[in-house]
């Protein structure tokens, strides 16, 4: 998955710059200010990685920093979605329950076909739900007859 990561750190005594390396690999230098957003970063899910800091100053009195480091592991947060299937007469035709990335969904886009009883189909009103970290939202959905 590749998004954008921000790194942010104290600063250090006589630095006014400092380069950021992952897994040993240079991915931004000479940063000034003690933030920094990478774009383009890539990282699998459950990988783990090394993020150093190296302090640098332009003063010749001052040499660079040992660098700091840091082990991270990249996670995807989870939540579920209990689709709660109601049919026109208002009765239960059963439910299911999606795992997914934290985020919003129209729930017509996560259902599949096989979901749906037979003699039904989903209606044609958007209903959208947020699947939050460690959560189940629960939605129900009305069905209309074929």
């Amino acid at each position: 998955m590749q998004n954008a990561w921000h790194f942010a750190w104290s600063a250090v005594e006589n630095a006014d710059k400092y380069n950021i390396s992952i897994d040993g690999t240079v991915a931004a230098s000479n940063v000034e200010g003690t933030s920094i957003t990478i774009d383009g970063i890539s990282f699998a899910e459950g990988s783990e990685h090394e993020i150093s800091i190296t302090a640098l100053s332009s003063n010749p009195a001052y040499t660079e920093s040992v660098p700091t480091k840091a082990k991270m592991k990249y996670t995807i947060s989870k939540g579920k979605i209990k689709v709660n299937l109601e049919k026109p007469d208002g009765s239960s035709a059963g439910s299911k329950t999606y795992e997914l990335n934290v985020g919003s969904y129209y729930i017509q886009n996560i259902i599949k076909p096989s979901d749906i009883p037979s003699g039904f189909k989903l209606t044609t009103e958007p209903v959208q739900a947020e699947v939050l970290n460690g959560q189940t939202t629960e939605v129900t959905i009305k069905l209309e007859a074929n």
